[in-house]
């Protein structure tokens, strides 16, 4: 998962770092590291993050179907 589509994901669930890091099981400074592009979701954490946007029944676009969104 791309910066921008865990910045949307984030975004449409109004949830903040801690928030999200919470539902997933992950810190806030992963968290703040996959949305700034400092290092990116391992495979089982992208799995995770699908998993949970499919929870919510959000479908997360292609990186080039997203405007910019700000973290």
């Amino acid at each position: 998962m791309k910066p921008i589509q865990l910045r949307y994901l984030l975004s449409v669930t109004g949830y903040s770092y801690e928030q999200a890091s919470k539902e997933i099981g992950c810190t806030k400074q992963s968290i703040y590291n996959w949305v700034t592009g400092r290092t990116t979701p391992s495979i089982m954490a992208e799995s995770i993050l699908r998993r949970w946007a499919a929870e919510k029944q959000i479908e997360v676009p292609d990186e080039d179907d997203i405007e910019e969104i700000d973290a």
